[in-house]
Protein backbone atom coordinates (compact mmCIF):
# COMPACT_ATOMS: atom_id res chain seq x y z
CA UNK A 1 0.00 0.00 0.00
CA UNK A 2 1.37 3.42 -0.97
CA UNK A 3 2.22 5.85 1.80
CA UNK A 4 0.58 9.28 1.85
CA UNK A 5 3.91 10.80 0.75
CA UNK A 6 4.24 8.43 -2.20
CA UNK A 7 0.66 9.12 -3.28
CA UNK A 8 1.19 12.88 -3.14
CA UNK A 9 4.50 12.71 -5.02
CA UNK A 10 2.92 10.50 -7.67
CA UNK A 11 0.00 12.88 -8.15
CA UNK A 12 2.37 15.77 -8.89
CA UNK A 13 4.41 13.54 -11.22
CA UNK A 14 1.26 12.51 -13.09
CA UNK A 15 0.59 16.16 -13.93
CA UNK A 16 3.70 15.99 -16.12
CA UNK A 17 3.55 12.46 -17.53
CA UNK A 18 -0.11 11.44 -17.73
CA UNK A 19 -1.09 13.36 -20.84
CA UNK A 20 -4.42 13.27 -22.66
CA UNK A 21 -4.59 12.21 -26.34
CA UNK A 22 -4.92 15.80 -27.55
CA UNK A 23 -2.06 17.13 -25.41
CA UNK A 24 0.74 15.79 -27.62
CA UNK A 25 1.34 17.33 -31.09
CA UNK A 26 0.68 15.10 -34.12
CA UNK A 27 4.40 15.16 -34.98
CA UNK A 28 7.52 15.49 -32.86
CA UNK A 29 11.00 15.87 -34.34
CA UNK A 30 14.46 14.80 -33.24
CA UNK A 31 17.47 16.67 -34.68
CA UNK A 32 20.51 14.48 -35.23
CA UNK A 33 23.50 13.76 -37.47
CA UNK A 34 24.08 11.04 -40.06
CA UNK A 35 25.30 8.56 -37.45
CA UNK A 36 22.16 9.09 -35.36
CA UNK A 37 19.82 8.65 -38.33
CA UNK A 38 21.65 5.57 -39.57
CA UNK A 39 21.85 4.02 -36.11
CA UNK A 40 18.18 4.46 -35.26
CA UNK A 41 16.85 3.17 -38.57
CA UNK A 42 19.22 0.20 -38.59
CA UNK A 43 18.63 -0.75 -34.95
CA UNK A 44 14.90 0.03 -34.92
CA UNK A 45 15.36 1.72 -31.55
CA UNK A 46 15.47 5.18 -29.99
CA UNK A 47 18.60 6.22 -28.11
CA UNK A 48 18.06 7.87 -24.71
CA UNK A 49 21.22 9.68 -23.59
CA UNK A 50 22.53 9.60 -20.04
CA UNK A 51 21.73 13.12 -18.76
CA UNK A 52 25.38 13.66 -17.78
CA UNK A 53 26.31 13.56 -21.49
CA UNK A 54 23.78 16.13 -22.70
CA UNK A 55 25.01 19.26 -24.48
CA UNK A 56 24.03 21.33 -21.44
CA UNK A 57 25.04 19.45 -18.29
CA UNK A 58 23.33 22.04 -16.10
CA UNK A 59 19.81 21.25 -17.36
CA UNK A 60 18.70 19.07 -14.44
CA UNK A 61 20.50 21.32 -11.95
CA UNK A 62 18.10 24.11 -12.93
CA UNK A 63 15.27 22.63 -10.86
CA UNK A 64 17.53 21.95 -7.89
CA UNK A 65 18.49 25.62 -7.98
CA UNK A 66 14.78 26.48 -7.88
CA UNK A 67 14.39 24.15 -4.89
CA UNK A 68 17.20 25.89 -2.99
CA UNK A 69 15.56 29.23 -3.74
CA UNK A 70 12.21 27.92 -2.47
CA UNK A 71 13.60 26.45 0.76
CA UNK A 72 15.39 29.70 1.55
CA UNK A 73 12.19 31.72 1.03
CA UNK A 74 10.17 29.26 3.17
CA UNK A 75 12.66 29.54 6.01
CA UNK A 76 12.29 33.33 5.95
CA UNK A 77 8.63 32.78 6.91
CA UNK A 78 9.49 31.29 10.34
CA UNK A 79 8.32 27.72 9.73
CA UNK A 80 7.61 25.20 12.47
CA UNK A 81 10.37 23.04 13.95
CA UNK A 82 9.05 20.03 12.05
CA UNK A 83 9.08 21.97 8.78
CA UNK A 84 12.70 23.04 9.38
CA UNK A 85 13.64 19.40 9.99
CA UNK A 86 11.90 18.47 6.74
CA UNK A 87 13.80 21.17 4.82
CA UNK A 88 17.11 19.95 6.24
CA UNK A 89 16.27 16.36 5.30
CA UNK A 90 15.34 17.44 1.76
CA UNK A 91 18.67 19.27 1.43
CA UNK A 92 20.50 16.17 2.61
CA UNK A 93 18.80 14.01 -0.01
CA UNK A 94 19.57 16.62 -2.68
CA UNK A 95 23.28 16.29 -1.85
CA UNK A 96 23.16 12.49 -1.91
CA UNK A 97 23.87 10.72 -5.20
CA UNK A 98 20.76 9.14 -6.65
CA UNK A 99 20.51 5.37 -7.07
CA UNK A 100 19.09 5.99 -10.56
CA UNK A 101 20.40 7.64 -13.71
CA UNK A 102 18.07 9.63 -15.96
CA UNK A 103 18.23 9.00 -19.70
CA UNK A 104 16.68 11.50 -22.13
CA UNK A 105 15.65 11.69 -25.78
CA UNK A 106 14.87 15.24 -26.91
CA UNK A 107 12.15 16.15 -29.39
CA UNK A 108 10.65 19.38 -30.65
CA UNK A 109 7.43 20.57 -32.27
CA UNK A 110 9.44 22.44 -34.93
CA UNK A 111 10.45 20.49 -38.08
CA UNK A 112 12.69 23.22 -39.48
CA UNK A 113 14.35 25.50 -36.94
CA UNK A 114 17.65 27.17 -37.77
CA UNK A 115 18.96 27.31 -34.20
CA UNK A 116 18.34 23.59 -33.74
CA UNK A 117 19.89 22.71 -37.08
CA UNK A 118 22.97 24.56 -35.88
CA UNK A 119 22.99 23.26 -32.33
CA UNK A 120 21.97 19.63 -32.69
CA UNK A 121 22.46 18.67 -36.35
CA UNK A 122 26.06 19.41 -37.29
CA UNK A 123 25.60 23.05 -38.23
CA UNK A 124 22.89 22.18 -40.74
CA UNK A 125 24.59 19.06 -42.09
CA UNK A 126 22.17 16.77 -40.31
CA UNK A 127 18.63 15.47 -40.26
CA UNK A 128 15.34 15.50 -38.40
CA UNK A 129 13.44 12.34 -37.60
CA UNK A 130 9.70 12.98 -37.35
CA UNK A 131 7.78 10.67 -34.99
CA UNK A 132 4.03 10.28 -34.59
CA UNK A 133 3.32 12.09 -31.32
CA UNK A 134 0.10 10.24 -30.55
CA UNK A 135 1.81 6.86 -30.93
CA UNK A 136 4.61 7.88 -28.57
CA UNK A 137 2.04 9.03 -26.00
CA UNK A 138 0.10 5.77 -26.24
CA UNK A 139 3.26 3.70 -25.79
CA UNK A 140 4.40 5.81 -22.82
CA UNK A 141 1.01 5.77 -21.08
CA UNK A 142 1.06 2.41 -19.21
CA UNK A 143 2.60 2.44 -15.72
CA UNK A 144 5.16 -0.20 -16.80
CA UNK A 145 6.20 1.61 -20.00
CA UNK A 146 9.92 1.78 -20.80
CA UNK A 147 9.84 5.58 -20.93
CA UNK A 148 7.69 8.60 -20.12
CA UNK A 149 6.86 11.54 -22.37
CA UNK A 150 6.65 15.12 -21.11
CA UNK A 151 6.42 18.68 -22.39
CA UNK A 152 9.13 21.03 -21.17
CA UNK A 153 8.04 23.84 -18.84
CA UNK A 154 10.04 27.06 -19.31
CA UNK A 155 8.15 29.38 -16.93
CA UNK A 156 10.24 29.73 -13.77
CA UNK A 157 7.30 31.03 -11.74
CA UNK A 158 5.25 27.94 -12.61
CA UNK A 159 8.18 25.63 -11.86
CA UNK A 160 8.61 27.18 -8.42
CA UNK A 161 4.86 27.29 -7.74
CA UNK A 162 4.48 23.54 -8.28
CA UNK A 163 7.32 22.75 -5.88
CA UNK A 164 5.87 25.22 -3.37
CA UNK A 165 2.43 23.61 -3.51
CA UNK A 166 3.90 20.12 -3.18
CA UNK A 167 6.12 21.13 -0.26
CA UNK A 168 3.18 22.74 1.55
CA UNK A 169 1.25 19.50 1.13
CA UNK A 170 4.19 17.46 2.42
CA UNK A 171 4.45 19.72 5.48
CA UNK A 172 0.76 19.18 6.21
CA UNK A 173 1.15 15.41 5.90
CA UNK A 174 4.23 15.38 8.16
CA UNK A 175 2.32 17.28 10.84
CA UNK A 176 -0.61 14.86 10.57
CA UNK A 177 1.57 11.73 10.62
CA UNK A 178 3.73 12.89 13.54
CA UNK A 179 0.65 13.84 15.54
CA UNK A 180 -0.67 10.28 15.22
CA UNK A 181 2.76 8.65 15.72
CA UNK A 182 4.90 11.06 17.79
CA UNK A 183 7.64 8.49 18.47
CA UNK A 184 8.16 8.01 14.70
CA UNK A 185 8.96 11.65 13.87
CA UNK A 186 12.45 11.04 12.51
CA UNK A 187 11.28 8.11 10.36
CA UNK A 188 8.28 10.06 9.05
CA UNK A 189 10.37 13.10 8.10
CA UNK A 190 12.93 10.90 6.34
CA UNK A 191 10.19 9.16 4.33
CA UNK A 192 8.69 12.52 3.37
CA UNK A 193 12.07 13.94 2.32
CA UNK A 194 12.85 10.82 0.29
CA UNK A 195 9.63 11.06 -1.73
CA UNK A 196 9.95 14.81 -2.15
CA UNK A 197 13.47 14.29 -3.51
CA UNK A 198 12.07 11.74 -5.97
CA UNK A 199 9.46 14.28 -7.07
CA UNK A 200 12.10 16.97 -7.59
CA UNK A 201 14.04 14.56 -9.82
CA UNK A 202 10.94 13.77 -11.84
CA UNK A 203 10.01 17.43 -12.31
CA UNK A 204 13.63 18.31 -13.16
CA UNK A 205 13.38 16.30 -16.37
CA UNK A 206 10.50 18.51 -17.53
CA UNK A 207 11.92 21.92 -16.50
CA UNK A 208 14.37 24.14 -18.39
CA UNK A 209 15.56 27.72 -18.25
CA UNK A 210 13.35 30.21 -20.09
CA UNK A 211 16.18 31.05 -22.52
CA UNK A 212 15.49 27.71 -24.26
CA UNK A 213 11.79 28.50 -24.74
CA UNK A 214 11.96 28.78 -28.55
CA UNK A 215 13.06 25.14 -28.83
CA UNK A 216 9.51 23.98 -27.89
CA UNK A 217 10.97 20.79 -26.50
CA UNK A 218 9.35 17.52 -25.49
CA UNK A 219 11.22 14.65 -23.89
CA UNK A 220 11.18 10.90 -23.61
CA UNK A 221 12.84 9.93 -20.33
CA UNK A 222 13.66 6.77 -18.44
CA UNK A 223 14.99 6.13 -14.94
CA UNK A 224 17.50 3.28 -14.80
CA UNK A 225 18.83 1.80 -11.57
CA UNK A 226 22.61 2.12 -11.41
CA UNK A 227 22.80 -1.58 -10.52
CA UNK A 228 21.23 -2.40 -13.90
CA UNK A 229 23.44 -0.15 -16.02
CA UNK A 230 26.08 -2.78 -16.67
CA UNK A 231 23.60 -4.81 -18.69
CA UNK A 232 21.54 -1.94 -20.13
CA UNK A 233 24.01 0.81 -20.91
CA UNK A 234 25.65 1.16 -24.31
CA UNK A 235 28.30 3.55 -25.62
CA UNK A 236 28.38 5.39 -28.94
CA UNK A 237 30.56 8.03 -30.55
CA UNK A 238 29.24 11.59 -30.80
CA UNK A 239 31.78 13.78 -32.53
CA UNK A 240 34.96 13.40 -30.48
CA UNK A 241 33.14 12.12 -27.39
CA UNK A 242 31.98 8.77 -26.13
CA UNK A 243 28.37 8.93 -24.92
CA UNK A 244 26.46 6.54 -22.67
CA UNK A 245 22.91 5.69 -23.71
CA UNK A 246 20.16 3.09 -23.52
CA UNK A 247 17.98 1.76 -26.30
CA UNK A 248 14.19 1.52 -26.26
CA UNK A 249 12.13 0.16 -29.13
CA UNK A 250 8.67 1.79 -29.06
CA UNK A 251 6.17 0.09 -31.32
CA UNK A 252 2.54 0.83 -32.03
CA UNK A 253 0.28 -2.16 -31.53
CA UNK A 254 0.70 -4.55 -34.46
CA UNK A 255 3.67 -2.61 -35.90
CA UNK A 256 7.24 -3.84 -36.26
CA UNK A 257 8.88 -0.46 -36.91
CA UNK A 258 9.42 2.80 -35.08
CA UNK A 259 6.56 5.31 -35.57
CA UNK A 260 8.65 7.45 -37.95
CA UNK A 261 6.63 9.48 -40.45
CA UNK A 262 9.07 12.08 -41.82
CA UNK A 263 12.79 12.67 -42.31
CA UNK A 264 14.11 16.18 -42.93
CA UNK A 265 17.30 17.07 -44.80
CA UNK A 266 19.37 19.83 -43.18
CA UNK A 267 19.82 23.22 -44.86
CA UNK A 268 23.60 22.80 -44.93
CA UNK A 269 23.41 20.22 -47.72
CA UNK A 270 23.58 21.21 -51.39
CA UNK A 271 22.44 18.90 -54.18
CA UNK A 272 20.03 16.00 -54.51
CA UNK A 273 22.45 13.20 -53.64
CA UNK A 274 21.65 13.43 -49.91
CA UNK A 275 17.94 12.96 -50.62
CA UNK A 276 18.80 9.94 -52.77
CA UNK A 277 20.96 8.51 -49.99
CA UNK A 278 18.20 8.94 -47.39
CA UNK A 279 15.67 7.38 -49.75
CA UNK A 280 18.00 4.39 -50.23
CA UNK A 281 18.48 4.09 -46.46
CA UNK A 282 14.71 4.09 -45.92
CA UNK A 283 14.29 1.35 -48.52
CA UNK A 284 17.13 -0.67 -46.98
CA UNK A 285 15.56 -0.48 -43.51
CA UNK A 286 11.90 -0.92 -44.60
CA UNK A 287 10.87 2.68 -43.93
CA UNK A 288 9.85 3.36 -47.54
CA UNK A 289 6.57 4.97 -46.40
CA UNK A 290 8.45 7.85 -44.73
CA UNK A 291 8.11 11.33 -46.24
CA UNK A 292 11.47 12.94 -47.02
CA UNK A 293 11.50 16.74 -46.99
CA UNK A 294 14.26 19.33 -47.51
CA UNK A 295 14.61 22.14 -44.98
CA UNK A 296 13.14 25.39 -46.19
CA UNK A 297 15.33 27.43 -43.85
CA UNK A 298 17.88 29.52 -45.79
CA UNK A 299 21.33 28.83 -44.40
CA UNK A 300 24.80 29.49 -45.75
CA UNK A 301 27.77 27.94 -44.03
CA UNK A 302 30.75 30.30 -43.69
Amino acid sequence: MKSAFEQTASSYADEVYKLGPTAVPPMLYHYTDAAGLLGMLNSGSIWLTDHRFLNDKSELEHTHGTLRELLASKEDQSPSTQAKKLYDAIRLYARTESSQDIHIFSLTEDPDDLSQWRGYAREGLGFTIGFCGLTLREIADPDDAEFSISKIEYDHAKQKSVLDQALTEFERLVTKEVKSKPTKEEEIIDDAASWFDWLVGVRAVANKHSSFRLEREWRLSSLVDKDDLDKDVKVRASGLRLVRYIEVAPRAQGESKLPIKRIGIGPGFVGSEVVDAVRALCKQTDYEHVEIYPADTPYRRI
